[in-house]
């Protein structure tokens, strides 16, 4: 185990969170249950993270990071635009209808009207690392002369709902062909982007 004061505890006890969400949902993962998995007291995750709430805003705030980490460790350096575009596609989609994603969500949507700031800070967070660098791609793309588009921001949108559909939203619900095999996860990616270049073909968006 992690010294109790490291960065690897802590991970550990958001690692423990998830794993208590899992198992009772959302609403069952309380604090005791989770210091009874992680092997810590309650006053440790009051004193670490504030409250219940706090310690689920952590669980956003980490999952951000490592979805930035996923994304950008999708995209070679070597590779063109196009196949920049449906790594990260491809990548979106595992991380999006992942069982982390969904715990979370399922969590925001739990507490909607009590506390109203998760689901808050799981859109801006998840937005803070998903929007720059799919703008930054179809810049690239653009430079390419796949697409053709004034707004950046217009365009990602249109790529995510070419990408995502009703997928996350089905996972979130539990719906059991949510979450693509990762073959089909790359055949969706290629087909969005395809999607994509024959909007973008004729001129700007």
């Amino acid at each position: 185990m992690a010294r109790r004061d490291s960065p690897a505890r802590r991970r550990e006890i958001l690692a423990a969170t998830l794993k208590v969400m899992r198992a009772e949902g959302p609403v069952g993962a309380s604090t005791a249950k989770i210091a009874a998995e992680a092997h810590c007291s309650k006053e440790t995750l009051y004193n670490w993270f504030g409250d219940r709430e706090g310690l689920i805003a952590a669980i956003v705030e980490e999952q951000s990071q490592a979805m930035a980490r996923a994304l950008t460790g999708a995209l070679s350096a070597r590779a063109g635009a196009r196949e920049n575009l449906v790594r990260f596609c491809a990548a979106l989609i595992d991380l999006l209808t992942g069982e982390a994603s969904v715990l979370i969500n399922r969590a925001a949507i739990s507490q909607m009207g009590a506390h109203d700031e998760l689901a808050h800070a799981l859109w801006v967070n998840g937005r803070a690392q998903i929007v720059p660098l799919a703008i930054t791609l179809l810049e690239r793309a653009r430079a390419e002369g796949l697409a053709r588009f004034d707004d950046g921001e217009e365009a990602f949108a249109t790529l995510f709902g070419l990408t995502i559909g009703e997928r996350q939203v089905g996972a979130i619900l539990g719906a059991g062909d949510a979450r693509p095999t990762g073959e089909q996860m790359t055949a969706i990616a290629e087909h969005a982007v395809a999607r994509l270049e024959a909007i973008y073909a004729g001129g700007a968006g």
